[in-house]
């Protein structure tokens, strides 16, 4: 089964510029836009990616954030927060356990970096065996 990549989000600012950049990495990126299909998305799922936009109310997203934490302990949340939450989020996402944060203006590209790195990772031939000889074995 191939890794997946989650993108839960109001509207539609990051679905397309994930499947974007990660084209070419065999992943299935899903897009999320409510409660009910982010974690109908992850049942199930292990190491899990999760680009999460908090929103403007984030106690109810970073409530839904430990309900995805519970149900995929070992996903690799991204999670974005808007300017004015930044101070009263980093304790309870800490707490969480949450891969990386960012506050608006958000560094696009850094974001993107970030996903596809933790995306690349959940690859299961994403390690190679190397002999002394410097050869590959298979």
């Amino acid at each position: 089964m191939k890794p997946i990549v989650v993108v839960h989000e109001r509207g539609r600012l990051w679905i397309g510029r994930v499947r974007a950049r990660l084209r070419d990495v065999p992943v299935r990126v899903i897009h999320s836009t409510c409660r009910a299909d982010c974690l109908q998305a992850l049942r199930g799922q292990r190491e899990s990616v999760v680009l999460f936009d908090l929103g403007w109310n984030w106690q109810r997203g970073v409530e839904l954030l430990g309900t995805v934490l519970r149900l995929d302990p070992d996903a690799a949340v991204v999670a974005l927060a808007g300017q004015n939450s930044a101070a009263a989020l980093d304790a309870p996402l800490r707490q969480l356990g949450v891969a990386a944060f960012f506050i608006p203006p958000w560094p696009l590209a850094r974001v993107l970096d970030v996903v596809e790195r933790a995306a690349r990772a959940r690859l299961p031939d994403r390690l190679r065996v190397v002999s002394g000889s410097g050869r590959r074995r298979h």
